[in-house]
């Protein structure tokens, strides 16, 4: 049975379905969930679900994509939502007419009209829903970008053809923090549409603060680099976490040299993968992860203090925006006091295995944050976003483009060449859809 509640959300109501959940809550004695749909414009009615990677593009003429909020009762007595209504990234209160009543076993799919096609764009957005002006339940739904707008694909012979010679495209994109700016946790929103074999999306590229080791040794040679993201290996390897941290090398005042190299607390197992020799020596957890193309991630550093040892401490948790799991990947002892994250940091897609260089790579961030002494804070802008072709590097080619809508930074590269963007882009700005505590929405 189907019934318009306003002009502006419509209201389905199913006995016995069971759907999917995806971003599921529990509100009111209801399962409450948020999912991407295609409707008509005309009839108003249901026409099919659809992927997280669906875009604009993909609707019939008389079709559009929307956020749709299932509602589920489990319970065993009916349960009614007075007044109730949803905001899309913080926005107006968009409300249902009436009260919305459903008994033992009934489901409602409440989805938000095409005349609000203004909150209906591409990109990652949170939804909540309300009921009473009490939160019921709130989670993340995404709709796709158009990529064919953006950059020109290469066709399945052109790949073939490509020879495994050098590495693709490089990109990175440097984040608008000072140098001097100290934080102690780090928050990134992103995806990656195309993720063929041999791909890094690295989502911290950045530097652990060494002025305290500085004032306790004569010299200290290394940066503190460090960096996180996810990998997808060769075709026998799967996909997987990483974080890695680099060898310092300090040396004091009476010539007594010392390594400090960052030791792994959580997991306690040890793998054949704890260190690494090349491009420098240090530690690194490898965790097996199931890596979803155009599924939306989010990734958390943040800094502590050992209880053992008082040393800084650095944690990486991963959430799926799609199920809202948090995954507790890491912790790390750096062996450094009074430290934390310092100055700026890039992300960067990567090709770091030439067998599988052609293929199209893609990487979209937003909602950056870092928090500071003065709390949480949005990281709006990057400096530029760039092909690197120096170094390793040094002979890599192929075609890519990157650039910035109003909500999301992103990138593409493939290893085929022939067109594209041939120079660094400038400053670019967004607009964070979420702000504020990653862990309160």
């Amino acid at each position: 049975m189907k019934r318009m509640l306003s002009f502006f959300l419509s209201l389905l109501l199913v006995v016995g379905c069971g759907i999917g959940t995806a971003s599921a809550a529990q509100g009111d004695g209801l399962t409450v969930s948020f999912k991407t749909a295609i409707y008509s414009i005309s009839k108003e009615t249901f026409v099919r679900w659809t992927s997280e990677r669906a875009s604009l593009d993909e609707c019939g003429e008389d079709e559009y994509i929307t956020v749709c909020a299932v509602l589920t009762n489990p319970s065993a007595a009916a349960v009614t939502l007075r007044s109730p209504y949803i905001q899309i990234d913080g926005g107006e209160k968009l409300r249902w007419a009436n009260d919305i009543t459903l008994k033992t076993g009934e489901s409602a799919w409440l989805h938000v009209y095409y005349s609000r096609k203004n909150y209906l764009t591409s990109g990652l957005h949170t939804a909540a829903l309300y009921a009473s002006d009490g939160l019921l339940a709130s989670g993340h739904f995404s709709i796709g970008r158009d990529w064919t707008k953006v950059f020109k694909f290469p066709t399945e012979a052109q790949i073939a053809a490509r020879a495994a010679d050098e590495r693709s495209p490089y990109l990175s994109a440097w984040l608008d923090i000072d140098k001097e700016v100290r934080y102690n946790a780090y928050c990134v929103d992103f995806k990656s549409d195309y993720i063929p074999y041999s791909t890094y999306s690295c989502l911290f590229n950045g530097y652990m603060d060494l002025s305290g080791l500085k004032q306790q040794y004569r010299s200290v040679e290394g940066s503190g680099l460090f960096y996180g993201g996810l990998q997808r290996g060769d075709v026998d390897k799967g996909s997987n976490f990483i974080l890695s941290f680099w060898d310092i090398f300090c040396t004091d005042a009476a010539g007594k040299k010392t390594t400090i190299r960052a030791k792994r607390t959580y997991p306690v197992e040890k793998t054949n993968d704890d260190d690494f020799g090349h491009e420098g020596t240090g530690a690194h957890t490898l965790l097996p992860y199931d890596w979803q193309a155009g599924r939306w991630y989010r990734m958390l550093l943040q800094c502590g203090t050992s209880e053992t040892t008082g040393n800084t401490t650095v944690e990486q948790w991963f959430q799926d925006l799609t199920t809202n799991k948090w995954t507790h990947v890491c912790t790390y002892d750096t062996g450094l006091k009074n430290s934390c994250f310092v100055g700026s940091t890039a992300l960067f897609s990567e090709n770091f295995g030439k067998k599988f260089a052609a293929g199209v790579r893609s990487l979209e961030f937003t909602n950056v944050r870092i928090h500071t002494n003065e709390g949480w804070n949005d990281v709006n802008g990057v400096r530029y976003i760039y092909s690197r072709t120096t170094g390793i590097h040094e002979k890599a080619y192929g075609s890519w483009e990157a650039g910035a809508d109003g909500n999301t930074f992103y990138m593409i590269s493939t290893g085929v060449p022939g067109w594209g963007r041939k120079e660094m882009t400038g400053a670019l700005t967004i607009r964070n859809r979420e702000s504020g505590n990653p862990r309160q929405k």
